[in-house]
């Protein structure tokens, strides 16, 4: 798993945005979304944004810590609609496959 990092700016974009990341680290601690404050929070309580001077700040760095998500399993289709999703992809496969034919051909000419 991979953590982004990102400014403060940024970060307030994503709030600003609704996309809030649920837990960040800044500095040496970790920091969790508190949607009814608007603010990440320490679990000692102390918060980020309402605890610095933002406009000094704006180009530090936080890191977004991802969490594990689950890979999701495919619905099962029934054998028609199966079917009939193959025959789709096939058919976009053969276009392609004529495109790919065609310019190799003005390659070489």
């Amino acid at each position: 798993m991979m953590n982004k990092e990102i400014t403060i700016y940024e970060l307030l974009g994503l709030i600003k945005d609704d996309k809030a990341p649920k837990k960040i680290h800044h500095q040496y601690y970790e920091y969790n979304w508190n949607g009814i404050d608007k603010d990440y929070q320490k679990n000692t309580g102390d918060t980020l944004l309402g605890n610095i001077n933002i406009q000094h700040h704006l180009n530090d760095k936080v890191e977004i810590i991802e969490e594990d998500k689950k890979i999701e399993k495919l619905m099962q289709l029934d054998t028609r609609e199966t079917r009939d999703c193959i025959i789709k992809i096939q058919d976009k496969i053969n276009e392609l496959i004529d495109v790919v034919n065609e310019l190799k051909n003005e390659v070489k000419e």
